[in-house]
């Protein structure tokens, strides 16, 4: 059976939203409570999300030096509706 590896996985998710509002605090507060943050958007409005997979080389005795991150895979992905 294949040992499992370790891996250090990062996603991150942005959201562009243009919101009419009197000033920054209300701009903020409507984007804290007015809006699903998720990938069902509506133009002009993007959500696009990017996920970064690094992978550890496992603990065994062999490679038991050489901890260094190695990249394995980037996947990028946006979200913008019409």
């Amino acid at each position: 059976m294949t040992k499992l590896q370790k891996f250090y996985v990062k996603v991150i998710q942005k959201h562009e939203f243009y919101i009419d509002a009197y000033n920054y605090k209300h701009a903020k507060r409507i984007a804290l409570e007015d809006y699903i943050w998720d990938e069902h958007q509506t133009y002009p409005n993007t959500y696009n999300y990017k996920i970064e997979v690094n992978g550890w080389y496992s603990d065994d005795e062999e490679h038991k030096d050489q901890k260094e991150l190695h990249n394995d895979a980037v996947i990028d992905n946006q979200y913008e509706r019409r």
